[in-house]
């Protein structure tokens, strides 16, 4: 079996996000590109109609112990961190302040996924930035711990 080009459905969570990533196994356009493999709404955009166009969205499934989880991603391919421009920091730095005002938020874990999918454990080869904020357990006021997966 050759490589898939863009997609990985091997790290897939849900039946319903592995049965998209099969779907999508042959195209030759990346999922997170045309947001094919993505049906949640765009929240926001940051640097709309530039070369640094970057979005906010829901991640696919939301695990059970975290409050918000979402994916900060480029509308164009970008691979890997290589490939920014001082413009997508500009339009990610934007997106992560979006979000924390329109929220209210006092903290959250902002991670990156960059390159190869059998190093990082995303399902496209598409960069993009987790921004996860967990849920707070009731009786200890702290944080529930949230494990994000890599590779």
């Amino acid at each position: 079996m050759t490589e898939p080009i863009h997609h990985d459905p091997h790290y897939t969570r849900g039946d319903k996000q592995y049965e998209t990533m099969l779907s999508k196994l042959a195209d030759e356009e990346c999922g997170l590109c045309t947001l094919s493999v993505h049906p949640k709404p765009i929240l926001a955009r940051a640097c709309e109609g530039t070369d640094h166009e970057w979005i906010i969205t829901e991640r696919f499934e939301i695990p059970e112990n975290v409050e918000h989880y979402w994916l900060i991603l480029p509308t164009r391919h970008i691979e890997n961190q290589f490939q920014l421009t001082l413009g997508d920091y500009e339009a990610i730095h934007r997106l992560v302040t979006w979000a924390t005002e329109e929220f209210n938020l006092d903290g959250f874990g902002l991670t990156l996924r960059s390159g190869n999918t059998k190093r990082t454990g995303a399902t496209c080869k598409h960069i993009h930035w987790p921004m996860i904020v967990p849920k707070i357990d009731k009786e200890t006021g702290r944080a529930i711990p949230y494990y994000f997966p890599i590779g």
